[in-house]
């Protein structure tokens, strides 16, 4: 992480392979698997040594970036260009400071069948990426209903930050 970037989310440290398998475990559909795949070869430099205690997050939402792009596109992650990555981790943030990434992938998981029609915001999602997603996007409320602090960030946000601060921009590195 750098300099007094804090970020409040619980992390795990893991190997990238380990983080491979954990992604790629549960029953989930190949363009899934590719996406994680794809993540992983793009972010295997921040892996190595000692990873940040966040890459694992990263990872996730880099993953998450590309499953939906791909989806959208109509093609397979690996397809997916940096420009294409770039103006989704670049989009215009929420009313609620959240990366345009929430609401995109919320609506092409929702349209895969990775949520369920009905949904408890405080119910876990059975399907293994709709969790992630739920993961990624939780915001901690103030435990005070009449506190009007802002919620913290969610890791999603974060990760987004990191993101665009740390990929290989340039096509020569896709």
């Amino acid at each position: 992480m750098a300099g007094s970037e804090i970020d409040p989310h619980r992390v795990v440290q893991r190997t990238l392979s380990d983080a491979l398998d954990r992604l790629t475990s549960a029953p989930a559909p190949p363009a899934w698997c590719a996406a994680v795949r794809r993540a992983a070869e793009l972010q295997a430099p921040a892996w190595e040594g000692d990873a940040a205690p966040t890459a694992e997050v990263d990872l996730q939402t880099l993953s998450l970036s590309l499953y939906v792009l791909a989806h959208q596109g109509g093609g397979e992650p690996s397809e997916v260009t940096p420009d294409a990555l770039r103006k989704l981790l670049d989009g215009p943030e929420d009313w609620n400071g959240e990366p345009q990434l929430r609401a995109s992938s919320a609506e092409t998981l929702r349209a895969l069948g990775h949520f369920p029609p009905e949904h408890d915001p405080a119910e876990r999602i059975p399907d293994p990426i709709g969790q992630i997603w739920q993961d990624l996007t939780y915001q901690p409320e103030p435990e005070d209903p009449m506190d009007d602090t802002e919620p913290d960030p969610s890791a999603m946000h974060g990760a987004v930050a990191r993101l665009r601060r740390e990929l290989p921009w340039d096509s020569a590195s896709w």
